[in-house]
């Protein structure tokens, strides 16, 4: 507007604020964790893809999927004797089965949250039919690994184990997309500082998760 009218009056109060660089960087790099820890909801969500096991907080989807990565080749390559170069062939089911469920997580979930606007108007729509999801999600996590660890034998036909990168590609949407989207809707100020926290935790355990397990 300033650029616009050619008058410099014209700012708003957040750019009238005088902040030094010390609290910039505290506010940027502190209320991430800060609001992790001080805000219950945040947290059982960010928990929601932890599991405790003999007392290690485990990042226990993300980490799992990042096991794939270590798992895949042990089972395609050493136990079916695929090359390097067909090898990244069974990380296929993943991609499509991810890009189709991103596709009906748009056409229906979001969908069917859009209608839910002119019933809650003038209020938002309760963020927690984000979560809608999950519930289709929490189950396929359990099919797919035992599907996947049952048939991953190299006695067993290659085929068999395939199938199960469908069913655990729809897990990685629908279990991340959900609470996501929840956090972006229940925090709207803070949504940038909520998803933070938790995508630094989880990248960190991501990453650790395989290096643990070996």
């Amino acid at each position: 507007m300033r650029q616009e009218k050619g008058d410099n009056r014209w700012f708003s109060k957040l750019e009238a604020q005088e902040v030094d660089f010390r609290a910039r960087l505290k506010l940027v790099l502190g209320r991430p964790f800060k609001v992790l820890l001080l805000e219950p909801m945040l947290m059982a969500i960010t928990r929601y893809i932890f599991a405790k096991s003999n007392r290690i907080i485990f990042w226990f989807v993300y980490g799992r999927i990042s096991l794939l990565f270590k798992a895949y080749p042990i089972v395609y390559t050493e136990g079916h004797g695929l090359n390097s170069g067909k090898s990244g062939l069974p990380f296929l089911p993943l991609f499509i089965s991810g890009v189709i469920s991103v596709i009906v997580y748009l056409a229906y979930f979001d969908s069917r949250y859009t209608k839910l606007i002119p019933q809650y108007a003038p209020r938002l729509d309760p963020p927690e039919f984000r979560l809608l999801p999950v519930f289709q999600g929490g189950p396929l996590l359990l099919i797919s690994f035992l599907w996947f660890g049952w048939t991953s034998y190299p006695s067993l036909c290659i085929y068999a184990a395939l199938p199960s990168g469908v069913p655990m590609g729809i897990v990685v949407m629908f279990i991340f997309l959900a609470p996501f989207n929840y956090v972006n809707d229940r925090y709207p100020m803070i949504a940038a500082s909520a998803l933070a926290a938790s995508t630094v935790g989880r990248n960190i355990f991501g990453a650790g998760f395989p290096v643990y397990l070996s």
